[in-house]
């Protein structure tokens, strides 16, 4: 069982809602039973089986009651009553126990450890285990194999102690992060909205590449690897591969997917198959979910496959495309990695053809709008933020941040050692400013009238909203704009922003890329304005005194106070009015496949 205390107001809570149930809160001690051995004998069929249930939508287990009816009517059968019984009892003890809080047992840090150890045992064996055991003996043993891995990752230490010596002012919005960090980029995206925007960034990535003449001859190395005419049609093959995993309705999708020989892409959609999956007699995994992630699906059959995690299919077709081209670049000496990356990563692709056409259309009525770019040929010295816009008075300061933290670091979730990443990442290196830092100097500079020379007059605007934009999902957790509140004041505190103008500057936000490209028709001119948004959700977060403000228990705290900026946008624009895929993104990809 993982449960955290926090000081103060959070004293007898839980830090997070959910307790993730183990092997000891079923069988009363630590497990003495070697993982491997519970897969023993587990048929070819029966371990398929399993992988659609680990692909299932959290939302089918997530929680005491649905745990308890996932189990009876998706884990077990008849055979196993009494032992299903046994477990629901159990289970419903630790709910009386902690009322406030959920019960559960499936994850997804859990899911993918348990599906690589399931795909190890399957590979190791050719055809049904000699030893095979009946299917109520491996309901039984895998389910206690999932129990081992969930206690194994509730046995690690996450530093906390060490963190509180350092910087206590921190501990809370800590302990809300470290574990959310490890996964939130698997389950922050709804799999069909992941779908269009991911489709959306791949017809932008592709056209960035035909327009530039570094990277186009790259591109035709790859429209020659797959096979094809150019390159729509490769996502016309590519898209019809992931909407074949997704089912419109409920969001689970085909778990096995077959290409028919009919199809005009057949031959684009093989290789690109035998690209992101392996045979089953090759698997090879690794401990980080790298193999899962690069091979999301096995190949069973000539053009025959089956979907091992969804997530990582719909990814890997389309996110993956950066690396596939780095790769071609670099092994045909075109362009080296580095070469390709700074140029997709800064002022190129991430920039320009994402950030950049997405805040014009969301500030489209602004009196002002600058590039970075733009800033940089006026004055190359200057060190100007990657986007500044003049709307009703306020200034947008915007910072655009592609940022990896290390995975050793990731997996390990020992808090000093994600904090000193985070800090490098978002303040500062031993090579420079960061987002934090970079947005406060300039703000220092706004208000000395540095920025008069771009446009911006110093007394013709009322307040300056800080904004980080970030190119992923895992950065959508809870505390993260509290965090980043706390470093930004340090840093204007650091740049020597004088107090008596502190008035006029917002507290910084985090939102990542995917929800800007979401919702772009919803804010804005078009919808509710941005610094109402920001405004709405700074006074949400904002921690108020009084008995009656007290929060009732871990949840409501974190509901009001800790949710990121990006939750707060999706909850606040899908209340107002149900919400479609924005009209750009729908014309765009309509354009395309119907070409």
């Amino acid at each position: 069982m993982t449960i955290n205390k926090l000081p103060g107001i959070l004293s007898e809570c839980m830090i997070n809602q959910q307790i993730t149930l183990a092997y000891p809160d079923f069988h009363g001690k630590k497990s003495e039973i070697d993982l491997d051995a519970l897969f023993d004998g587990t048929s070819q069929m029966y371990g398929a089986s399993l992988m659609e249930i680990m692909n299932a939508n959290e939302s089918v287990y997530n929680g005491t009651e649905k745990l308890i009816t996932y189990l009876r009517e998706q884990w077990f059968s008849g055979d196993n009553a009494q032992y299903y019984l046994d477990m629901e009892n159990r289970i419903r003890e630790f709910a009386k126990r902690f009322p406030n809080a959920e019960m559960i047992i499936f994850n997804p840090p859990s899911s993918l450890s348990f599906l690589e150890h399931l795909l190890k045992y399957l590979e190791s064996k050719e055809g049904e285990p000699e030893n095979r055991r009946s299917n109520a003996q491996m309901e039984r043993n895998l389910l206690n194999a999932y129990l081992i891995i969930n206690e194994r990752f509730n046995r690690s230490k996450n530093g906390i102690e060490e963190l509180r010596k350092t910087d206590p002012n921190e501990e809370v919005y800590w302990l809300s992060l470290y574990k959310p960090f490890q996964y939130a980029d698997l389950i922050n995206r709804d799999l069909r909205e992941l779908y269009l925007i991911e489709i959306y960034k791949g017809i932008l990535f592709f056209e960035f590449l035909e327009y530039n003449p570094q990277t186009k001859p790259i591109l035709q190395l790859f429209i020659q690897k797959y096979g094809c005419q150019n390159w729509k049609d490769y996502l016309k093959a590519s898209t019809g591969l992931a909407a074949n995993t997704i089912d419109s309705v409920v969001g689970r999708g085909n778990n096995f997917v077959e290409i028919d020989h009919a199809f005009p892409f057949y031959a684009t959609c093989i290789r690109i198959l035998d690209t992101i999956s392996i045979p089953l007699e090759s698997v090879a995994l690794q401990e980080d979910y790298l193999f899962l992630r690069n091979h999301p699906i096995i190949r069973t059959d000539e053009n025959k496959f089956q979907v091992v995690y969804r997530r990582f299919l719909i990814e890997k077709i389309f996110r993956a495309l950066y690396f596939e081209m780095s790769k071609l670049g670099h092994d045909s000496n075109i362009m080296n990695r580095d070469t390709f990356r700074t140029l997709i990563y800064t002022s190129g692709y991430s920039e320009q053809n994402i950030l950049y056409s997405v805040l014009d259309r969301i500030f489209d009525k602004a009196a002002l709008r600058i590039y970075g770019d733009t800033m940089e040929k006026i004055d190359a010295q200057f060190g100007a933020s990657d986007y500044i816009t003049y709307e009703n008075g306020n200034i947008f300061i915007f910072e655009s941040k592609d940022i990896l933290i290390k995975k050793e670091v990731k997996e390990k979730l020992y808090i000093p050692d994600l904090r000193v990443e985070f800090r490098k990442k978002f303040y500062k290196d031993g090579t420079g400013e960061k987002a934090v830092l970079q947005l406060a100097r300039n703000v220092k500079k706004l208000l000395n009238g540095e920025y008069e020379k771009f446009g911006f007059v110093y007394d013709k605007f009322r307040f300056i909203y800080p904004v980080i934009v970030v190119h992923s999902d895992a950065f959508t957790i809870l505390g993260i704009n509290q965090l980043l509140k706390m470093w930004f004041k340090e840093a204007c505190n650091e740049v020597g922003i004088d107090r008596k103008d502190m008035y006029k500057v917002k507290p910084v936000v985090l939102i990542d890329s995917n929800t800007l490209l979401y919702f772009q028709d919803r804010i804005g001119s078009k919808g509710t304005l941005f610094n109402q948004l920001i405004d709405g959700y700074l006074w949400k977060t904002l921690i108020k005194q009084g008995e009656k403000n007290k929060p009732r228990d871990v949840t409501d705290y974190q509901s009001r106070y800790l949710i990121p900026f990006a939750y707060y946008v999706e909850n606040t624009i899908k209340t107002i009015k149900p919400v479609k895929s924005p009209e750009a993104m729908r014309k765009k990809i309509k354009q395309i496949l119907l070409s």
